[in-house]
């Protein structure tokens, strides 16, 4: 038994014993947030109680985990555990805690019959113990603990608790590697030890390790139970797990997951989010995206960092950030960058793949807005249109254009704000942010048309679009 569940024996040697509990329960806090740091433990303020739970466990981060009330018991014996479970309710998925070992009893069946009855999980120290063996790292069994938490049902003692943790670990693994007994034997272990949203997550992540490597979906004999779809949690199992460098695995996992789906997702910027987003370039869409200067760079030993931050997806580069979202609002931008003088623009366009439909220019306090009518705007008939209009010095405040020919796009110059003008379309990932990056980065038209190999162009230089953009994970340095 490690060294934590040590101290809970120190503790209930104490004479006083509501501070005995009182110190078990922050002891308790600490481990489930070792366990799952997306955990929040509520402690309780109740000493001597019998259906008021100790701490109230919840998922901020994953509100459709809903909640989990831990119980604490001093009694070992099975017939005592099974007695107060009967009046635990159903719908909490509580779990009871044993602060000792379970006493051999022949109620040890019947206490774990009521307990997936009740979707309840019934644990003694030892099986903890077992939980929070491997809590460092990305790992599978850490992920297993981490389920185990989220849905486990049933009794278990710590000889209970390792196999568990060992199929599933083991079907992990077996399902990145095409193991089909491995990966059969732990998702049948879903079907009987979780609570079924939980186990179909976990049985969607393996699917998806399982196809990710080129292989057909899973026979609905061994995984009936899923759609195949990533839904949050069982995105956080892939992104958090095992390092994969496997390019078919992101691919597929890309196919499965939508920009929004992460934007509702925790914090993320693992290695393996870096691969996914590798791939997602070329498959997500998203609809508003914002450039902001970094003077001084978060991730200075990688080209490009993906992160997500506040319901925000950032792109981190050696000069700047681009901030991706679904609406502009919620990009939170508060930079006012100076405004490009359209002769400089005209040329810039000439180099992007974009046709302009209308643009905006201000001169003091004068401005014009040039509509094309949903026609592009030739930049020769735009410079001698526009200059007629205003005295020399003009800039401009937005224009309205097309990338691809796609849907009809506001880029703003003042707040380097990049938005699709209709709620009901979407542009694709790469597209956005690259053209984004090439009409309001601090460069000239020259930077842009030659910036692979232009050296004071850094941004684009090291970064070379088409590729490592597309992210990876970073490098030493």
């Amino acid at each position: 038994m490690n060294a934590t569940l040590a101290s809970i024996g120190e503790a209930l040697d104490e004479a006083d014993l509501e501070r005995s509990f009182l110190r078990i329960k922050k002891i308790l806090v600490h481990i489930l947030k070792e366990i799952d740091p997306r955990v929040q433990a509520t402690v309780t303020t109740y000493f001597n109680h019998t259906h008021v739970p100790d701490i109230a466990i919840t998922w901020p981060s994953d509100l459709s985990l809903g909640s989990r009330y831990l119980y604490m018991r001093t009694a070992i014996d099975p017939d005592t555990l099974l007695f107060d479970m009967q009046y635990l309710a159903p719908e909490d998925r509580p779990i009871m805690l044993s602060l000792g070992q379970f006493a051999p009893s022949s109620s040890v069946q019947a206490l774990e019959d009521v307990a997936l009855e009740r979707h309840a999980l019934v644990l003694d120290l030892p099986a903890l113990s077992v939980l929070t063996s491997y809590t460092g790292g990305h790992s599978a069994d850490r992920l297993t603990s981490r389920a185990i938490i989220e849905g486990g049902q049933g009794a278990l003692d710590g000889n209970g608790a390792e196999s568990l943790k060992n199929e599933l670990s083991a079907g992990v693994r077996g399902a990145r590697h095409g193991d089909l007994a491995a990966a059969g034997t732990a998702i049948e272990s879903t079907s009987n030890f979780f609570f079924p949203p939980v186990g179909q997550r976990l049985v969607a992540f393996m699917d998806t390790l399982w196809q990710g490597t080129g292989r057909p979906k899973m026979d609905a004999r061994i995984a009936p139970s899923t759609d195949s779809v990533l839904d949050a949690s069982s995105l956080t199992y892939l992104l958090e797990g095992d390092e994969i460098e496997d390019v078919n695995v992101w691919q597929h996992a890309a196919r499965q997951v939508t920009l929004p789906r992460i934007l509702q997702g925790q914090s993320s910027d693992t290695p393996n989010f870096q691969r996914l987003m590798g791939q997602a370039m070329d498959i997500w869409h998203a609809r508003a995206c914002a450039v902001i200067h970094e003077p001084i760079p978060r991730f200075p030993n990688s080209p490009t960092h993906w992160t997500v931050e506040s319901g925000v997806l950032v792109l981190h580069t050696p000069h700047l950030r681009v901030h991706v979202a679904q609406r502009q609002g919620d990009l939170d931008v508060r930079e006012h960058a100076h405004l490009p003088p359209y002769e400089s623009l005209a040329e810039r366009i000439q180099t992007l793949d974009i046709t302009v439909s209308g643009i905006t220019l201000i001169n003091g306090k004068d401005k014009a807005t040039y509509q094309g009518r949903g026609r592009s705007i030739p930049p020769e008939s735009l410079i001698f249109h526009l200059s007629q209009t205003l005295d020399p010095g003009s800039v401009v405040k937005d224009i309205e254009a097309r990338i691809r020919l796609g849907p009809l796009m506001k880029f703003n110059f003042s707040a380097r704000t990049a938005t699709v003008k209709s709620s009901r379309t979407d542009v694709l990932l790469r597209d956005l942010i690259e053209t984004s990056i090439r009409l309001f980065a601090d460069y000239s038209a020259e930077q842009i048309r030659y910036g692979n190999s232009n050296p004071y162009f850094p941004s684009i230089g090291e970064l070379d679009i088409r590729t490592d953009l597309s992210g990876h994970p970073e490098t030493e340095g």
